[in-house]
């Protein structure tokens, strides 16, 4: 991520998924660097993805000084920065970020990633 100013020089909104975000510290980050974006938050793992979501919602909250929440806004949103993020869980193949994507983005948008950030991931033996 160091070199962001190359991968986004026009600051155009990139559509960006994290697999297996864990503390859901990359998905910060990338909201942070990449401006205007929409974030997918993923996890396979319930307990993982509330940590995940307690930590974007908790960088939100401080950016925003918000601890009222507005209750008509999705609970899923969070803006960190001028970004989107929203935290799922997220088995491979059940296609739950396209459609957190297209929550993002609008159901009318095309729904792509731009951006796949991955670490430590690891397909679970299927057989």
């Amino acid at each position: 991520l160091s070199c962001e100013g190359k991968l986004n020089e026009k600051n155009e909104s990139l559509n960006i998924g994290d697999l297996g975000a864990g503390t859901g510290v990359t998905s910060i980050a990338a909201a942070k660097i990449f401006q205007n974006s929409c974030v997918i938050c993923t996890d396979g793992c319930d307990e993982v993805v509330e940590l995940a979501r307690e930590n974007v919602e908790n960088v939100a909250k401080e950016e925003t000084n918000d601890t009222n929440r507005d209750t008509d806004i999705d609970p899923e949103t969070h803006n960190i920065g001028d970004s989107i993020v929203r935290v799922c869980k997220y088995w491979w193949g059940d296609g739950a970020m396209l459609r957190e994507l297209r929550k993002c983005k609008g159901s009318q948008s095309h729904a792509s990633f731009d951006i796949i950030l991955v670490s430590d991931c690891v397909l679970p033996k299927l057989y």
